[in-house]
């Protein structure tokens, strides 16, 4: 039973690692296409933290099943923060 479960945490964790892998390329690639032009790409700032937001919360959830809770609760910490300035920046850009 307990090598099942240890299985089947190992195929979530690597689930978890593609889908950090590639939100973070989305990041690196919303950074550069802002630089890019900040003016007429600044709807891509509240878009650029939705994302990290989104990449801490997995984060936080594959650290919580790894039963690391402080790491969990700090990347859950700034997964909300992220979220706020997120809403705060969809609110004054459009």
């Amino acid at each position: 039973m307990y090598s099942n479960r240890h299985k089947t945490f190992r195929h979530i964790g690597v689930a978890m690692d593609v889908i950090n892998i590639m939100l973070a390329i989305a990041i690196i690639i919303l950074g550069i296409v802002i630089i890019i032009d900040v003016n007429k790409y600044i709807i891509l700032f509240p878009v650029l933290f939705t994302v990290s937001a989104l990449m801490n919360i997995i984060l936080a959830i594959k650290h919580y099943k790894m039963s690391e809770m402080s790491r969990a609760l700090v990347l859950g910490i700034a997964s909300i923060g992220l979220i706020v300035i997120s809403i705060i920046g969809y609110i004054t850009v459009l």
